[in-house]
């Protein structure tokens, strides 16, 4: 409005001045005045029109320079989430692997520490093969929780000392084996043809069975008897874990359906004589589950009628080349 009233008045001041000028020889010559008043508002409208121009310029610019502000301010918000995302991803993958590693050793050690303890008693000749299992067992614990902290210092393009690569399929007889030494029956049988995966659904597969097992090993009771079967399909491996045991079989944990309602559930129930007040839920089904997930496959862990438990993960190969 006051530019549109600045020109109004420039206009005007154009006329008025040339009457001004051209008022001490009369209004007879009006070609002269007509010209005095066209100069004076040509003046006016090109300085009102440079004025203009340069006001859509500067609005433009800022209009530009707001949007650079808000465009950064996006881009550092999206950084940032990335970031966060990135660091829980890697912090929910560092808790699967410390969880399987941890979980999986203590709770040999723990069953060899019962064990022994009580068969000390009566064979004491069993004392120092029993403290060579714990012994072993931890070191093996020990040396993988290195690995991962070497891992996780390594900055990009260094060495990591005594790297050596993910467990896989062909390592599950050294954990069966294993599983055995600690009393617990284990039956391993593969359906099929090995077949060539990616590193992560091999890590899959192994941890799998991995966690089956201590959960058979925490929860199964001290009779129970456990099968391991690895089917190789065309372009997916199943993997069955199967016990006959009790510890599972508590219905507080486990739905209508026969899933577990809570992914952690499993982990809280405690073996036959082992008190289950206060037990806090673990992480061993959860984790599984995401394993399962991330490598496109899908996991069902349910009680089976007339007591026992089975865990049932069906993983892709991955890039692997198709049968």
């Amino acid at each position: 409005r006051w530019g549109y009233a600045a020109l109004a008045a420039g206009i005007a001041g154009s006329g008025l001045a040339a009457l001004r000028w051209l008022a001490p020889y009369g209004l007879r010559d009006l070609p002269q005045l007509g010209g005095a008043f066209l100069a004076g508002v040509a003046v006016v409208v090109v300085a009102y029109l440079l004025g203009l121009r340069h006001r859509e310029q500067r609005d433009r610019a800022a209009e530009q320079l707001a949007a650079l502000t808000e465009r950064n301010r996006l881009l550092t918000a999206e950084r940032d989430s990335r970031v966060a995302m990135g660091a829980a991803a890697e912090r929910t993958r560092i808790a699967r692997e410390l969880h399987d590693i941890v979980a999986h050793a203590l709770s040999v050690i723990v069953v060899q520490a019962d064990g022994g303890a009580a068969a000390a008693r009566a064979r004491p000749e069993m004392g120092p093969e029993v403290l060579e299992t714990i012994a072993r067992t931890s070191r093996d614990a020990l040396s993988q929780m290195r690995r991962m902290v070497s891992v996780l210092r390594a900055g990009p393009g260094d060495d990591v000392p005594g790297y050596v690569p993910a467990p896989g399929p062909a390592d599950l007889d050294d954990l069966v084996a294993q599983l055995r030494s600690t009393g617990l029956p284990v039956a391993f049988e593969t359906i099929g043809s090995p077949r060539e995966m990616t590193e992560g659904a091999g890590l899959t597969v192994y941890r799998v069975v991995q966690e089956s097992l201590t959960n058979v090993l925490k929860h199964a009771g001290p009779a129970a008897s456990c099968r391991v079967v690895l089917h190789y399909g065309p372009a997916e491996v199943i993997v069955t874990v199967t016990d006959d045991g009790r510890g599972a079989a508590a219905g507080a944990a486990f739905g209508p359906s026969g899933d577990a309602e809570d992914p952690g559930a499993a982990d809280a129930i405690a073996s036959p004589g082992t008190p289950t007040a206060g037990a806090i839920p673990g992480h061993g089904l959860e984790g599984m589950r995401e394993r399962v997930g991330l490598q496109g496959g899908s996991l069902r862990a349910a009680p089976i009628v007339g007591g026992g438990f089975e865990v049932t993960a069906t993983i892709p190969y991955g890039d692997a080349p198709p049968a």
